[in-house]
Protein backbone atom coordinates (compact mmCIF):
# COMPACT_ATOMS: atom_id res chain seq x y z
CA UNK A 1 0.00 0.00 0.00
CA UNK A 2 1.31 3.40 -0.99
CA UNK A 3 1.62 5.88 1.87
CA UNK A 4 2.56 9.47 1.29
CA UNK A 5 5.29 10.76 3.51
CA UNK A 6 3.30 13.97 3.94
CA UNK A 7 0.05 12.25 4.96
CA UNK A 8 -1.06 13.31 8.39
CA UNK A 9 -1.87 10.75 11.06
CA UNK A 10 -5.49 10.34 12.17
CA UNK A 11 -5.52 12.40 15.38
CA UNK A 12 -3.94 15.39 13.64
CA UNK A 13 -6.66 15.48 10.99
CA UNK A 14 -9.14 17.08 13.41
CA UNK A 15 -6.61 19.79 14.27
CA UNK A 16 -5.69 20.19 10.63
CA UNK A 17 -9.24 20.68 9.40
CA UNK A 18 -10.05 22.78 12.44
CA UNK A 19 -7.30 25.19 11.47
CA UNK A 20 -8.71 25.41 7.97
CA UNK A 21 -12.18 26.05 9.34
CA UNK A 22 -10.78 28.72 11.66
CA UNK A 23 -9.11 30.41 8.70
CA UNK A 24 -12.33 30.47 6.72
CA UNK A 25 -14.25 31.77 9.75
CA UNK A 26 -11.68 34.57 10.11
CA UNK A 27 -12.18 35.54 6.48
CA UNK A 28 -15.95 35.56 6.88
CA UNK A 29 -15.65 37.58 10.10
CA UNK A 30 -13.57 40.21 8.31
CA UNK A 31 -16.02 40.34 5.42
CA UNK A 32 -19.06 40.63 7.68
CA UNK A 33 -17.31 43.27 9.80
CA UNK A 34 -16.53 45.19 6.65
CA UNK A 35 -20.25 45.54 5.97
CA UNK A 36 -20.87 47.37 9.23
CA UNK A 37 -17.75 49.49 8.72
CA UNK A 38 -19.00 50.32 5.22
CA UNK A 39 -22.14 51.82 6.78
CA UNK A 40 -19.96 54.17 8.83
CA UNK A 41 -17.91 55.12 5.78
CA UNK A 42 -21.02 56.03 3.78
CA UNK A 43 -22.04 58.57 6.43
CA UNK A 44 -18.88 60.65 5.94
CA UNK A 45 -19.42 64.00 4.26
CA UNK A 46 -16.10 64.36 2.47
CA UNK A 47 -15.45 62.21 -0.60
CA UNK A 48 -11.74 62.14 0.21
CA UNK A 49 -12.40 60.80 3.72
CA UNK A 50 -14.70 58.12 2.37
CA UNK A 51 -12.12 57.01 -0.19
CA UNK A 52 -9.33 56.95 2.44
CA UNK A 53 -11.40 54.83 4.80
CA UNK A 54 -12.51 52.58 1.94
CA UNK A 55 -8.86 52.02 0.98
CA UNK A 56 -8.11 50.95 4.56
CA UNK A 57 -11.08 48.59 4.50
CA UNK A 58 -9.96 47.06 1.20
CA UNK A 59 -6.47 46.62 2.65
CA UNK A 60 -7.88 44.58 5.55
CA UNK A 61 -10.10 42.55 3.24
CA UNK A 62 -7.21 41.71 0.93
CA UNK A 63 -4.96 40.92 3.89
CA UNK A 64 -7.45 38.40 5.24
CA UNK A 65 -7.90 37.02 1.75
CA UNK A 66 -4.15 36.68 1.27
CA UNK A 67 -3.89 34.73 4.49
CA UNK A 68 -6.58 32.31 3.33
CA UNK A 69 -4.95 32.21 -0.08
CA UNK A 70 -1.64 31.14 1.46
CA UNK A 71 -3.13 28.56 3.84
CA UNK A 72 -5.01 26.56 1.18
CA UNK A 73 -1.93 25.61 -0.90
CA UNK A 74 0.00 24.86 2.28
CA UNK A 75 -2.72 22.47 3.41
CA UNK A 76 -2.81 20.92 -0.07
CA UNK A 77 0.95 20.38 0.05
CA UNK A 78 0.77 18.82 3.49
CA UNK A 79 -2.22 16.56 2.89
CA UNK A 80 -2.34 15.87 -0.87
CA UNK A 81 -6.10 16.33 -0.59
CA UNK A 82 -7.62 17.72 -3.78
CA UNK A 83 -10.34 19.51 -1.82
CA UNK A 84 -7.76 22.13 -0.87
CA UNK A 85 -6.82 22.64 -4.51
CA UNK A 86 -10.52 23.06 -5.30
CA UNK A 87 -10.86 25.49 -2.40
CA UNK A 88 -7.91 27.49 -3.72
CA UNK A 89 -9.43 27.67 -7.21
CA UNK A 90 -12.77 28.83 -5.81
CA UNK A 91 -10.98 31.39 -3.66
CA UNK A 92 -9.05 32.77 -6.66
CA UNK A 93 -12.24 33.10 -8.68
CA UNK A 94 -13.96 34.77 -5.72
CA UNK A 95 -11.06 37.23 -5.36
CA UNK A 96 -11.18 38.05 -9.07
CA UNK A 97 -14.93 38.64 -8.88
CA UNK A 98 -14.68 41.05 -5.94
CA UNK A 99 -11.41 42.78 -6.84
CA UNK A 100 -11.58 46.48 -5.90
CA UNK A 101 -11.80 48.88 -8.78
CA UNK A 102 -13.37 52.21 -9.61
CA UNK A 103 -16.77 50.78 -10.45
CA UNK A 104 -16.77 48.68 -7.28
CA UNK A 105 -15.80 51.73 -5.20
CA UNK A 106 -18.72 53.68 -6.64
CA UNK A 107 -21.14 50.82 -6.02
CA UNK A 108 -20.02 50.05 -2.46
CA UNK A 109 -19.91 53.68 -1.34
CA UNK A 110 -23.20 54.42 -3.17
CA UNK A 111 -21.81 57.62 -4.65
CA UNK A 112 -23.95 60.22 -6.35
CA UNK A 113 -23.66 60.70 -10.09
CA UNK A 114 -21.43 63.79 -9.75
CA UNK A 115 -19.11 61.91 -7.37
CA UNK A 116 -19.04 58.95 -9.75
CA UNK A 117 -17.92 61.24 -12.58
CA UNK A 118 -15.01 62.44 -10.44
CA UNK A 119 -13.98 58.86 -9.64
CA UNK A 120 -14.39 57.51 -13.17
CA UNK A 121 -12.27 60.26 -14.77
CA UNK A 122 -8.65 59.31 -15.25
Amino acid sequence: IYASRWALPGPVNAWFYGLLLGTVILLLWVLMGSRSYMQKIRKQISLGERIDQYARLVFYRLGAGAMVGMVAPLFFYMSNDLRFATFMLIFLLWTARFWPGRRRLCDELKLTSSEQEVIMKR
